[in-house]
């Protein structure tokens, strides 16, 4: 059994195919989900991958598992990862910065933006859209909050949580 506690895997989309991700051969290799089991397993430049190399990711994150199926045997791995992506807002990645004019047609834009099905949207949990940045504010050496001190806000707000566990609930994942 895999499991790799804690690790971040990646791969690229100019190399990515169904058997990387998944895993496969003659005497199945795990791919790049297997190898994430318990972990992260990030994508990077989500629309650029084809489509078929996502569709493959539809049902490990719908199962938990991955079933790799050879004439002389059957073997199913756990994969229980978080999926992690990234893309631009547009082809030309200037669709909501304010500095520079987005190059990009509507019809660009929808064929950019569909390569990503619908069932493995609805996988993904948290989108969120990110607004351009300055490197100016980047750049800038204030001090930060530290992890100690965020902790101690995140163990006040666990205190002050309403104890009727049926009104509140949280559901944690641990690797085994």
């Amino acid at each position: 059994m895999f499991n790799y506690i804690g690790q971040i895997y990646t791969t690229h989309f100019t190399y990515a195919t169904n058997g990387a991700l998944v895993g496969g051969g003659s005497y199945p290799q795990p791919g790049e989900i297997l190898m994430a089991h318990n972990g992260v397993l990030f994508l990077d430049e989500l629309p650029e991958f084809k489509r078929d190399v996502l569709e493959v990711m539809r049902q490990p994150l719908e199962d938990r598992e991955v079933t790799i199926s050879r004439a002389k045997f059957t073997v199913t791995y756990p994969s229980s990862f978080m999926l992690v992506a990234s893309m631009n807002p547009s082809p030309s990645g200037f669709f909501n910065d304010p500095n520079m004019p987005n190059t990009s047609s509507p019809h660009e834009m929808q064929r950019y933006l569909s390569k990503i099905s619908g069932p493995l949207l609805d996988r993904i949990d948290i989108h969120i859209e990110v607004t351009p940045v300055p490197f100016e504010k980047l750049a800038d050496d204030r001090k930060s909050e530290s992890s100690v001190e965020i902790r101690k806000r995140v163990t006040a707000a666990r205190e002050i949580k309403p104890s009727d566990s049926k009104q509140w609930k949280t559901y944690i994942i641990m690797p085994k």
